[in-house]
């Protein structure tokens, strides 16, 4: 029996979209796991799946607006389904401890109106800086950052670690 697994995204310049497309890629690999990929903004309705995996990419401190909208639009089908969330952004272009704490803070508006989503396990990645899909202001910001350069800074030995782990650990056999 196929076991349908949500992964779900928001994006501003398809950073997150690509480490969601690779990890659907991962659990194809994986027998009885069906994974689907759809944008926040498309996804109606839960019921389909048995699993969730949600993704944000972070700008200015920020979540994707899509995504805490999908939390709070689907809490409480989310509080009674396995469910993962990943963030992907600059800051964690270093994986240090200071890093990552300061990368879980970015969840703590989510939480805090949506207390009921409760993910089993958040996984934290760096992201992509690429000027041309950056707006303007945003563009000259980093551009003239002698501490942000233009790069992919995803590891994705890390994801498909973390996609595996955690599929392995919303949909135990």
């Amino acid at each position: 029996m196929e076991t349908n697994l949500l992964i779900t995204y928001g994006s501003w310049a398809d950073g997150t979209k690509g480490i969601a497309i690779h990890m659907a890629e991962t659990l194809q690999q994986i027998p009885h796991i069906q994974p689907d990929i759809q944008p926040v903004k498309i996804v109606k309705d839960l019921k389909p799946y048995q699993a969730v995996i949600i993704g944000s990419p972070v700008r200015a401190g920020m979540l994707h607006p899509g995504v805490s909208k999908f939390i709070a639009r689907h809490e409480a089908a989310l509080a009674s389904m396995p469910s993962a969330f990943f963030i992907s952004c600059l800051t964690m272009k270093d994986d240090t401890e200071a890093n990552q704490e300061i990368t879980r803070g970015y969840m703590k508006k989510i939480l805090e109106k949506a207390p009921h989503f409760q993910p089993a396990t958040v996984g934290l990645f760096g992201g992509v800086l690429n000027y041309q899909k950056l707006p303007y202001l945003f563009r000259l910001m980093f551009q003239n950052s002698k501490e942000m350069a233009e790069g992919d800074y995803r590891d994705w030995d890390k994801i498909n670690q973390w996609t595996i782990e955690t599929a392995n650990r919303l949909l135990p056999n």
